[in-house]
Formats: structure tokens, sequence, C-alpha cells
């Protein structure tokens, strides 16, 4: 696979659109090309997203994430479409529930969106994500007098001695909740802070019916 973007750009996360075939690229097309066994063009149409990128000191890449959508010889060409990561822990946010405006399921990654993820297992955590027009924070809280841990939680809009503490913003009209929660893996640094989490919710409002659920990938 080739990624290329315009003729005098870096790579960075961003969506590109119009690439055409990655080594032949023309005015300010991104590139794009993907071969493999029997399977080679020698037009492109496609389009693709930037997720993730890391380079060394010296502009080497060490780590990339992308999706792409491939179509080979004609616009109107079965696509080829694909997601690859490399050397790169997911970052993600994504949203599905009847709570959801019109309920339309939504996906944040770092092509269009920002994350930030603070706290420890005693005091519990906020992360933060930032995207598409809209942002969106959920808190959790640990059940009273534990810590947080790997493992799955029923919650309250506030902790109990056997609930956790969940909360999210974005949801303007969601004041008394309940809910649940899965700590799939989590990274606990030297200093007691929390700098990796995968977790999965669910979280209902009271009065309202249907609930909101996600996926929260940070670093893992």
């Amino acid at each position: 696979m080739e990624f290329a973007v315009p003729k005098g750009q870096r790579l960075a996360p961003g969506r590109f659109t119009d690439a055409e075939r990655a080594p032949f690229r023309t005015g300010r097309s991104a590139g794009l090309a993907v071969y493999a066994p029997g399977r080679g063009c020698n037009q492109t149409w496609g389009s693709f997203n930037i997720r993730q990128i890391e380079q060394d000191v010296d502009g080497e890449l060490v780590g990339f994430e992308a999706d792409f959508v491939h179509r080979c010889e004609s616009p109107d060409a079965p696509p080829l479409a694909g997601v690859i990561r490399w050397k790169l822990p997911q970052m993600s946010l994504t949203l599905d529930g009847a709570l959801l405006a019109q309920g339309v399921p939504k996906s944040f990654y770092g092509d269009t969106s920002l994350f930030d993820l603070y706290g420890d297992p005693d005091y519990g955590l906020a992360y933060y994500g930032s995207g598409r027009r809209q942002n969106w924070w959920l808190s959790i809280t640990p059940p009273l007098g534990k810590r947080l841990k790997v493992g799955q939680y029923v919650t309250n809009s506030e902790p109990t001695a056997t609930r956790a503490g969940m909360a999210i913003s974005g949801l303007s009209r969601c004041w008394t909740t309940t809910g649940k929660l899965d700590i799939k893996r989590m990274t606990v640094t030297s200093d007691g802070t929390v700098s990796a989490l995968y977790a999965t919710f669910e979280q209902r409002c009271a009065g309202i019916p249907g609930s909101i659920t996600g996926t929260i990938h940070y670093r893992l």
C-alpha cells in the first residue's frame, strides 16, 4: 500500500479525498495505491484518512494508522476498503444508541478528533473526546472505599458502596442515570496515574427510553 499527501504537504493526521494513483498523482491530489498478487491498477480513485502517525527525531516513520477506500480503473468500480495500524495502540471513541441525535452511531478517530485521559484508580478517571462538531466527556468514579480495576461495574450518577459513578456530558437532558461499565484493560504508571484504557459502557437516563453505548480505546 502507498499513501501520499498532496505535493508540498507533510504526512499528518487528516482526511484526503479524490486520491489518484500514488506514484503518478497530479497537481494537488493525494495519492493512494494498493498492490497484491494479481492486483494492480493503472488508474486509481480513492480516499484515505490518516488516524495516527508518529515519526522519530530523524523523520523516519515509527507508527501509522489509516483507513482507506480504493477503486481500480474506474470511479464506479467496486471499492476495496480497509484499515491498517502499524506499531501504534488504538485511539478512538465509538458511540451508539437511541439517545444519540437521530440514533445515528458516531465514530471518532485521530483524523478528526482529539482525546485525553487523566486520573487514578483511587479518585476516578476523566476521559475527553472532541471532534466532528461535538465534545464528549466521561467521568468514572470507583465505588465508595474501593479502587477502579479491570472488571465489570453497575453504575449510578453518583458512586455507592456497591456501584461505580459514571456521568457522560453531551447528553444535556440526562441527569439521573444508571448503567454498566466494563473496564477491559487499564495501564497504571509508576506514579499511580492511568495512562491507557480500553472500556465499554452503557448508560440509561431516568424517564427517557433507550440508552447510549460506547467503546473507549485510549492507547490500548
